[in-house]
């Protein structure tokens, strides 16, 4: 009679669950602790380049110079704790200039940012379950509309209500919100309907932009830009 491990399946179902709980249910970190919090909290700054170490669990001082990184480059208050504020700039990226790590920041003047929500109008994009993407990109758009107003952050969105836009005038509406210059950043949201994981790289004038693919059980696939290098 064979016996089969099922360890790694087991684990792979703790990271998801772990990974699906609610920020107002994470726990404070900070260093010292030890546990699958701390890994699930190592796994988010690995893929954001902040962290290169181990998936130990251990809350040592490389995780913690980690952690230091990232609430410096995100606007949050520097000091070592992953609270209610850091879970959520980890996992839903709201700071606004919210680059990743190793080498990722601009190196020209920061002017605005450009929000382009996907499709729209008589563009539905992928429709699955009753979910409809161009109505899940603007709700996306939206949230960073405010959270962006909040902070007094430049930007603009290419749409703000669910309008139809031809290709040629969503790129006009991006060339034409702060002028087609160096210092502004493109955000354009879209859900796909498969299951990517990983990274995509984009080459657009001389710029390559690194793309995180994060996954949301209850939205689908969320591009996010990490890296923007002047080639």
């Amino acid at each position: 009679m064979s016996c089969i491990d099922n360890s790694e399946d087991s684990t792979k179902k703790e990271d998801r669950a772990l990974s699906d709980t609610p920020i107002g249910q994470r726990p404070t970190l900070r260093q010292g602790d030890t546990g699958p919090w701390v890994s699930e909290l190592q796994r988010e700054l690995r893929q954001l380049t902040y962290y290169n170490g181990p998936i130990n669990g251990n809350f040592d001082a490389a995780t913690n110079t980690a952690v230091r990184a990232f609430q410096g480059a995100n606007r949050l208050g520097v000091d070592g704790v992953v609270g209610r504020n850091t879970w959520s700039a980890l996992i839903f990226l709201f700071a606004p200039l919210a680059i990743c790590g190793g080498g990722g920041a601009m190196t020209v003047p920061f002017v605005g940012i450009v929000i382009d929500p996907g499709h729209g109008g008589t563009d539905p994009g992928a429709v699955s379950g009753g979910i409809i993407e161009k109505d899940m990109n603007l709700a996306i758009s939206q949230y960073q509309d405010r959270r962006l107003y909040e902070l007094n952050i430049p930007h603009v969105l290419t749409r703000y209500t669910d309008e139809t836009l031809t290709p040629a005038e969503r790129v006009n509406r991006v060339r034409n919100a702060y002028g087609d210059i160096d210092g502004v950043l493109l955000i354009s949201n879209h859900n796909n309907a498969g299951g990517l994981k990983g990274k995509n790289v984009v080459k657009y004038k001389k710029r390559i932009m690194l793309f995180v693919i994060r996954a949301f059980p209850s939205v689908g696939d969320v591009f996010f830009i990490c890296k923007i290098k002047t080639t």
